[in-house]
């Protein structure tokens, strides 16, 4: 005996979704109101142009000096980072620039280190967020736009951040043999570190991503591939040079719930 005939139009399955998901969508909204339920907010980084992190050493000179100078939540402590399957830890000053969709749009540079959470895992911490377009943030609550630039001509992709003292980061990869390159595997560490993201004032967005994350087409460009011109404050903590430069091939899709920790 087989199972009934599944239906074959889609009518009043059409005009129950129309009807039942608008009901969802204002009783969660409600709970937001009252303090009961999280939003839930879409979050998309765009492939074109790609995705860059360029993650830069903090010199062992200047660590404690670092650590001083970004006044983070004593219990949010340093930690030092992996991003790449197989090498050494170091503690890290990372900069993500990028074209995201949703919640935000615009082109973002964002300056983040690492941290042990209450659980001591490593987490992501931002420690200065720039935007293209006005902005949110946990910390600085409404943020004017900044002058950030990412584009690719040709094989060249041009980056350039302006920090909050008006100073420039700007760089150039030649993308020309990325495509020679071989994939790296990013560390479970780091891509962990994705789960909670803190600011500096201790609140952290909980993320949820999808396979483009988890399992991401990166490559790495080393050497005279990239240029850097660093004029930002941020310049006297760190190796002239990246540890890497990863470059991100397909879009990233993030649902996030914004200020998780926040007590209601």
């Amino acid at each position: 005996m087989a199972l009934p005939d599944a239906p074959g139009s889609f009518t009043s399955r059409r005009i129950f979704k129309r009807i039942l998901y608008p009901i969802v969508a204002l009783s969660e909204a409600l709970g937001i109101v009252l303090g009961k339920s999280q939003p839930r907010l879409s979050f998309v980084v765009e492939a074109e142009p790609p995705s860059t992190y360029l993650n830069f050493v903090i010199k062992s000179e200047a660590l404690e000096s670092f650590r001083e100078y970004i006044n983070i939540p004593a219990d949010l402590p340093l930690s030092p980072m992996r991003c790449i399957d197989g090498e050494q830890e170091d503690y890290l000053l990372t900069l993500n620039i990028y074209r995201v969709s949703g919640i935000a749009s615009g082109i973002r540079a964002e300056w983040s280190t690492y941290i042990s959470d209450h659980q001591g895992i490593r987490r992501y911490m931002v420690l200065e967020a720039r935007s293209s377009n006005p902005s949110v943030d946990a910390v600085e609550l409404i943020v004017g736009g900044s002058r950030v630039e990412h584009d690719r001509q040709g094989d060249i992709l041009s980056s350039v951040a302006e920090s909050q003292s008006g100073e420039l980061f700007s760089s150039d990869c030649d993308i020309a043999e990325l495509d020679s390159a071989p994939y790296v595997a990013i560390a479970g560490e780091w891509l962990e570190a994705n789960d909670y993201i803190y600011w500096r004032n201790g609140l952290c967005d909980r993320a949820f991503y999808e396979a483009g994350m988890a399992n991401p087409k990166v490559r790495n460009l080393t050497g005279d591939a990239v240029s850097i011109d660093d004029q930002t404050h941020w310049a006297q903590f760190v190796e002239p040079r990246p540890k890497h430069t990863l470059i991100y091939e397909t879009p990233l899709e993030f649902v996030l719930m914004p200020w998780r920790n926040l007590e209601k």
